[in-house]
């Protein structure tokens, strides 16, 4: 039994079977990784691997302050528990980022620009930024995740790798990304297309 008393959860593993040995052992460690996430969850060194290792897209929240956070966390408690088994959604202190760098270069932060909420999307290594002049509330949220999904949000593109850079422009309060200055290479075609989240 996994018992979660800040969401109130109790989860039982099923159908446990020792004569599997090593394959039922993996099949119990994969299910106490995903019933032992919380809801809405605090990101810290140790859990970002375990929440990489389940391959949902993540959604980071960064709250502004104390009690900006403990506003969050009720605001967005039904929309996490709604999309749990398909989305993370954990809460980030900005200072996180400071100590634990790897982060910040893969949601390819630079310098102090820290937007309020990013969604990485694993299988694809793909990040999207909220947009900075919308308030983090459910529906928002929500409309983000249709939007990108619907391809209307471009990826925060890696810089200089291969001569991919991206420029920001502003359309319907959306912050777009597009690729620009892309290296012709010998024997490489490069095919522009939509993908969806």
């Amino acid at each position: 039994m996994c018992y979660k008393p800040v969401d109130g959860d109790t989860v039982s593993f099923e159908g446990w079977d020792g004569r599997k040995g090593e394959e039922e052992y993996l099949r119990l460690r994969r299910w106490v990784g995903e019933v032992s996430r919380g809801v809405l969850d605090e990101l810290t060194e140790l859990n970002w691997g375990r929440f990489k290792e389940l391959g949902n897209p993540i959604i980071y929240v960064l709250p502004t302050s104390n009690e900006d956070r403990h506003t969050l966390r009720k605001s967005l408690y039904s929309f996490a528990r709604t999309y749990y088994d398909s989305l993370t959604s954990v809460l980030v202190n900005r200072d996180f980022f400071a100590s634990f760098p790897a982060l910040a270069a893969e949601l390819r932060f630079e310098g102090d620009k820290i937007p309020r909420g990013v969604v990485h999307q694993l299988s694809k290594d793909r990040v999207y930024y909220f947009p900075d002049d919308k308030p983090v509330t459910p529906g928002a949220v929500q409309q983000w995740g249709l939007d990108v999904f619907q391809g209307r949000v471009k990826p925060v593109r890696k810089r200089g790798t291969g001569g991919d850079e991206t420029e920001r422009d502003e359309k319907d309060g959306l912050k777009v990304y597009r690729s620009v200055g892309l290296r012709k290479i010998p024997g490489v075609t490069i095919m522009v297309g939509h993908d969806e989240l």
